[in-house]
Parts: C-alpha cells; structure tokens; sequence
C-alpha cells in the first residue's frame, strides 16, 4: 500500500474518530488502521495510522487480539493457530489460558445428512463488531480528512464462503457516487492525481483490503479480510 499524503483541512483531525475527545486536552497516541494484529509481519515501513486518545485506543487492545487469534484459528481448522502461518497469534494463545479458552468454545462441530463432521465456528459477535468499527472509522477518516464518532447505523459480516454469488458480485463492485472532500485522500485517488487508482485500497495482498463508498445519504466502509471475513459498516450523513 502506498501511503497517500493528506491535505484535507486539519481542523478535522482535532478530535478523537471514536469519543469526540479534543486530542489537545487529552492523552493521545497513534493508532494503526487496520489493526496490526490482522496483518502479516513485516508491517509496511510507513503504515497508515491516525492519532486517537489514548483511553480508546487502549479500550480495543482485548478485542483485537481476539479477533486476531480467532481468524489465525479459523484458518488453520483448529483452535490452536498454526505457529508456521500465524506465529504471533500462537504465542498469544499459549500465554494466554482464557483466550485459548474461548476460542475453543466458539469451534463448533456437528453432524451433516451424510455423517460428517462438519466445524462451525460462533465467535463473541460484540467483540467482532467492535474491531471491525474501530477498523472503519480508521479507514473513514484516513481517506476523507474527517470522521464521526456517532454509532454507524449498520454493521455487516460475514465469511466471504457463505455469500451468494450476487451477494460477492455487490460486495465486490464500488460506485463512489458523489465526489469526496477537498483534497482528501480519497479525492485523490479519484481523480488519479495519486495511485492508486484501484477502487479497492490493498494494505497487503491477500491479508487486508478496503474501500469507502461516498453515495447519497450514506458513508460506507468495506473490509475483506485474509480472503476470508467480509466486513461492511455505514453511517448516515447529517
């Protein structure tokens, strides 16, 4: 991913994407977008980070790591991730009994008509959501300049593998409808005055992916996830 330079008016950047919190009265540190704990090491030398109040960032820190671990488990069929593909998250549940703990509980097997055992997974939806918010908000802001703390009106996911083919066909295709901010990034992607001029965002290959979506009333954010966990969040414009 190529790291966009921002001219948007810095009087947005004022306040914390998730509390409203003025930075300048409180606190404050980087925060990654996306999640490092979702991407592959090595990190990109410049990744894409937006400054939040110290309270919020820490506030994520448990549910990243679960939703890290979870997938790393879910990919690998077990609920101990495979140390060769996912190390970090392998280390994080060998430390860590509680977390092992609900990872098995949300591996679920059951019996199909031909009696095979069939794995289910059914992870703590609340902690899910929460990461793929904070993920969101992150990529809103990062690409428009500015950024709403007020709760989304929609939160979607799901694993890419349960979609319909026309249900993948719409997630897949972006219409940006209306032109972004002033000097945003992602007015310029649009115009093509920076690369890159693909519709879809690619953090890294295969591992992480996003696209905002400016249409009519509404802001919407996609995620696609190690292939594997599509994500889809809205806010309605004032």
């Amino acid at each position: 991913m190529e790291l966009l330079e921002d001219f948007s008016d810095e009087r947005l950047r004022l306040h914390c994407i998730h509390c409203g919190a003025y930075l300048a009265a409180c606190a404050a540190n980087s925060d990654h977008v996306p999640s490092k704990c979702l991407l592959n090491r090595p990190l990109s030398p410049d990744p894409p980070k937006v400054t939040v109040c110290r309270k919020c960032n820490s506030s994520f820190a448990l549910d990243e790591e679960y939703l890290g671990v979870l997938l790393a488990a879910v990919l690998s069929g077990n609920a101990m991730p495979d140390a060769g593909r996912f190390p970090k998250p392998a280390t994080a549940i060998k430390r860590n009994p509680r977390l092992h703990a609900r990872i098995a509980w949300a591996r679920q097997e059951q019996m199909t008509l031909f009696g095979e055992p069939e794995v289910l997974w059914a992870p703590q939806a609340e902690r899910v959501e929460r990461v793929v918010v904070k993920n969101a908000r992150g990529h809103l802001f990062h690409e428009l300049g500015g950024a709403s703390p007020e709760d989304p009106m929609s939160v979607w996911f799901s694993p890419v593998a349960r979609l319909s083919p026309d249900r993948r066909a719409a997630f897949e295709r972006v219409d940006r409808g209306l032109l972004p901010e002033f000097d945003s990034r992602m007015l310029r992607r649009v115009l093509g005055i920076e690369p890159p001029l693909d519709s879809w965002v690619e953090v890294q290959r295969d591992v992480y992916r996003y696209a905002v979506l400016q249409n009519g009333d509404a802001l919407t954010v996609r995620t696609l996830i190690r292939n594997y966990l599509a994500t889809e969040v809205t806010w309605a414009l004032d």
